[in-house]
Formats: C-alpha cells, structure tokens, sequence
C-alpha cells in the first residue's frame, strides 16, 4: 500500500477486511503492509476484499473469491485386546491418519499405566507397534497412544485391559463307590490334575458328603483318598472340589453312591433238632435253629431266610448276626457268625457248656439288580 502522491509506503489509516461484505476484522499499516487472522468454521467459496480509509480518502480493492474446503485433525487409534492373562506377551498397535490417509511425521508415544513402552519421534507410514508382557499381577491396565508435534499434544487413544490370572484348568477323578450297609465305610479316592495331564501333587481337596465339609490332600501322584463312615441310609452324593489358585482353576466333580439301610431283628432259638423258630420279614422266612450232632446241618447255631419253598428271589439279605449263648447259671457269651454255603445262611459254632439262646440278624432290602442276579 503506497501514497500515490509521494510513492512511499504508508504506515497510517485503518485497513477494513471483508468477508462476504461483512467487516471481519480491522487493521493499521505498517510500512504498506496490513495483515488479519480469521477463523473460517465452514466449509464453501466466499467472497473477500479490504477497504483503506485515512483523512476522509477511502479506496477498495477488487472483489476476490476463496476456496474453503473442511479438514479433519489427524486420529490415533489403538489396536489392543481387551482381555489377557497374566505374563502374557501381546501386541499393540497404534495407527495415526489424517484425511483417511497415514501421516508422516511427529512423535508417538505409547504407555501402559504410564510406563512407557514405545517411542518414536518420527512416525512413519502412520503406524507404531509394540509387543508387550502383560504383568504378573491381575488387574484393570490402562494403554494411552498419544501423537505430538513439536511437543504439543495433537490427539491420543486410551483403552483398558482386564489381565486375568493365567490358569490351567484342572480336573478331579472320583472312584465307583461300591454300596455299602449302614455303618460300613466306603472308599472315596482318585486324582487330581491339569488340562495337559499333569499330576498335582500336595494339594489341598474338599469333599462335601451330604452337606457336610472334609478335606484331603493329593499325594506325590496326585492321588487322594478318603474313608468315610457312612450315617445315611440310601442314596449319598460327595462332591470333591478344589478352589484355585493363580495358577490352576477351581473345579470340582461329583458322584453317588447308595447306603443299604440295616435294620435289626431279635429271634429266640427253641429245642434243638427239631423245631425252627420263624418270622416272616417282607414275605420272607427268618428262621433260626441248632443242631448238636451231625446231620443236614453241620453241629452249629444257624440264621437264615429259607429259600424252600419261595418262588421269587428273596427280598431281604442278611447282611451280619451276632448269636447269644447262655449256660445253666445265665451267663451269657457271644459270637458272630459267619457266612455258611448259601448267602442266606449264617452260622456260628457251639459253645461248650452253653446253649444257644437268641440271634440278632442285621438285615437289608436287596437291590433290583441283586434279586434278579440272586439264583444266577
């Protein structure tokens, strides 16, 4: 901007900018030279011109047009899991574009709860990549990108991780619980190992029978075994289970097995070689007899349910006896019997100088599966 009068630069006056004929900014010469910053918030073409005004005298410049196109502000964006395991190595990836286009230039920084684990100041091909282990302790990690230019932030990109422990998963054997009576004690065994087979050894198992709480521990085969005595008649179920560890999962399994409910009858004996005592019992036959010289029965104290005559498999079993006997003065000694050839029999030998008095016969209900295999 020159004086035509003198041809020198000017240094007074007010220069007015316009934007579409609208006053957007002012401005005072400096050496013919005037200057304005104006923010444009969309895109189009606009109209532009500035006016000089100084002492009354004014003068316009020509109309020109400008060009004004939207620009986005460059993205990173990160590429990372979301969930991982502890002591694990994975991959993260960071990528910074502008215009759907990768940039070139500036600096990317990568941290993992503020630890820095990538740096590049000068980023090419809009791409950054690190490979990183997860930390041994569980827990919610926090991973920032960030890209800079000239040490001033431009944009980043956080995301989480949730870093579970890193477990093997376990399993748990139990036996084939065999049935038992009321009373007796079953064996409760098996192992304990991980996905791939392993045995764990030294490690603490909890079973729970019938809601009530044991423990057991593997040994150096990672086997474990239990005895239970048994208090509860039919079916009985045990789970063993195991808690976990940072290492191996919690687990558990489960089984059961049946308790025969025992129950106890009292038979008095009579005279001997000849009368048996009877009870029926579910439609069976109780009978318990002597005999004190040799016959059809060795010389003995017998119970047993007399399968003459039935013409179905019993319903019951006896399962022990205990045999009383009493001398002249009434003292009485026992002895428990054993089983004698056939199932249903027990016996018990004499006692010199007694005479067999009273038989308690411990008895069950026999399974299906029994009754049917009974005279096979």
């Amino acid at each position: 901007m020159k004086n035509n009068d003198q041809y020198s630069s000017v240094n007074s006056g007010t220069v007015y900018f316009y934007i579409d004929y609208i006053l957007v900014a002012t401005s005072t010469p400096n050496y013919g030279t005037a200057t304005a910053k104006y923010t444009f918030n969309n895109e189009g073409t606009y109209d532009y011109f500035a006016g000089y005004y100084n002492y009354g005298a004014s003068y316009y410049s020509n109309d020109a047009k400008i060009r004004v196109e939207k620009t986005t502000p460059e993205i990173v964006k990160l590429d990372t899991p979301s969930k991982t395991t502890t002591d694990t190595t994975i991959k993260v990836v960071a990528r910074i574009t502008k215009d759907e286009k990768r940039v070139n230039g500036g600096k990317l920084k990568i941290t993992a709860n503020w630890k820095t684990i990538y740096e590049n100041p000068n980023i090419q091909q809009g791409l950054g990549a690190v490979y990183y282990k997860t930390p041994s302790t569980p827990g919610t990690y926090t991973i920032v990108a960030q890209y800079l230019k000239n040490g001033k932030l431009i944009t980043q990109d956080k995301k989480t991780i949730t870093v579970n422990s890193k477990q093997l998963k376990t399993k748990i054997t139990i036996n084939n619980i065999a049935t038992v009576n009321k009373g007796n004690t079953v064996t409760i065994s098996g192992k304990f190992m991980d996905q791939n087979g392993k045995i764990l050894k030294n490690t603490h198992l909890t079973l729970n029978i019938n809601g009530k709480k044991y423990t057991t521990k593997t040994d150096y085969n990672g086997a474990y075994i239990y005895k239970y005595k048994t208090t509860t008649s039919g079916t009985n179920k045990v789970t063993v289970s195991y808690v976990g560890n940072k290492n191996y999962a919690k687990t558990s399994t489960q089984k059961t097995f049946k308790v025969n409910d025992i129950k106890v009858v009292t038979m008095y004996m009579k005279s001997p070689n000849s009368y048996w005592a009877v009870k029926y019992i579910n439609g069976d036959p109780f009978t318990v007899h002597y005999s004190n010289v040799d016959g059809q029965y060795d010389r003995g104290a017998y119970a047993e349910i007399d399968e003459r005559g039935l013409e179905n498999p019993p319903v019951n079993k006896i399962v022990k006896t205990k045999f009383y006997f009493k001398n002249n003065k009434g003292k009485l000694v026992t002895r428990t019997g054993s089983q004698y050839y056939y199932q249903s029999v027990f016996r018990a030998p004499l006692v010199k100088g007694y005479t067999p008095y009273k038989v308690d016969i411990y008895y069950t209900k026999l399974t299906q599966q029994e009754r049917e295999a009974y005279w096979y």
